[in-house]
C-alpha cells in the first residue's frame, strides 16, 4: 500500500518504512511518480522503505506558471531530490539510495556528487558531460516542451502491456526546457566526487538516443544489467520484474 502527499511544489508517492536505507526513485522526462508505480509495489512487498516524486508540473505536483516552469534548470530538480533525501534520511537514520530513469538519472548522479548516498541506480540514464554531447541542440525555453502519446510510445516503450499503455500515456506531462538543457550530455559531474556503489541497468532493446549504457558503467566502473526484451521504460514494459529483480538483487548483495 502507498500514500501520497504534496512536498513543497512536488508529489511524493511512499510505501509503508522498513529496515535498512530508504530508496527515492526519481522519474525522466515526461514523466511523474506513476512511473514506478509497479517498483513501488515490488519494494513494498520486500519490506524495503520506497519513495517516488512527481517534480512541478508534473502529475498531482504543484504546477507552477509556464514561464516559470520554463525556466527551471536541472539544479533546480537536484535541490528538491535533495529535500526529499534529507526528510526520508532524517527518519531512517541512514543514508539513502537513489535511483534515476532518464533525465532523471543525471539529476541523481548530480545528486550523488554533493551529497553521501548508499547507493546509486542508474535505469537508462543520460550520462554526463565527460561522456560527451548526445543532444547538440539546445530547446527554446519560451514554452514547456510536449511529447505526443504517439511519439512517446514510439521513444519510451518497446514492449509494455496494451492495458499499460492505455493507462500511462495520457500521464505524461510537460516538461521544462530549461532542465533538459542541462540534460543531453551538458551536466558537469565531477566522477571523483561519487562515492557509492553504482549499478546501471539498460534494456537490451533501448534505441533512444542517449549514452551509451556500457560506456556509462565504465565510466563508474559500476555493473552493467542488460535486460533482454526491454526498451527505455523498462520498469513499466511486459518484463518490468527483470530489473525490479536486478535492483534488489544487488541491493540485497550490498547492504547485507
Amino acid at each position: 500500500m502507498t500514500e501520497g502527499r504534496a512536498f513543497g511544489d512536488c508529489f511524493v508517492v511512499r510505501t509503508p518504512g522498513g529496515a535498512g536505507p530508504p530508496v527515492l526513485l526519481v522519474p525522466g522526462a515526461y514523466h511523474g511518480w506513476w512511473a514506478w508505480r509497479f517498483w513501488l509495489e515490488g519494494f513494498a512487498a520486500t519490506g524495503r522503505a520506497a519513495a517516488a516524486l512527481s517534480f512541478p508540473n508534473h502529475t498531482d505536483a504543484t504546477g507552477l506558471p509556464e514561464a516559470a516552469f520554463c525556466a527551471l534548470r536541472l539544479e533546480d530538480y537536484v535541490a528538491r531530490v535533495e529535500e526529499v533525501l534529507a526528510l526520508l534520511e532524517v527518519e531512517s537514520g541512514q543514508p539513502a539510495v537513489l535511483v534515476g530513469h532518464s533525465l532523471g538519472g543525471v539529476v541523481a548522479q548530480y545528486v550523488a556528487s554533493v551529497r553521501p548516498l548508499t547507493g546509486l541506480v542508474l535505469v537508462a540514464s543520460a550520462g554526463p558531460a565527460a561522456l560527451g554531447v548526445t543532444r547538440p541542440t539546445l530547446y527554446p525555453t519560451e514554452r514547456a516542451l510536449i511529447c505526443p502519446p504517439e511519439r512517446a510510445r514510439q521513444l519510451f516503450f518497446h514492449d509494455a502491456e496494451p492495458a499499460v499503455l492505455d493507462w500511462a500515456l495520457p500521464l505524461l506531462c510537460p516538461e521544462s526546457p530549461g532542465v533538459m538543457n542541462g540534460s543531453g550530455g551538458r551536466a558537469e559531474i565531477p566522477r571523483d566526487a561519487i562515492r557509492c556503489p553504482v549499478l546501471v541497468l539498460a534494456g537490451a532493446e533501448d534505441r533512444a538516443p542517449i549514452v551509451d549504457q556500457a560506456l556509462l558503467a565504465r565510466h563508474y566502473a559500476a555493473p552493467l544489467l542488460l535486460l533482454p526484451g526491454l526498451g527505455p521504460n523498462l520498469m513499466l514494459e511486459r518484463r518490468r520484474d527483470l530489473g525490479l529483480g536486478g535492483v534488489l538483487g544487488w541491493l540485497s548483495a550490498k547492504l547485507n
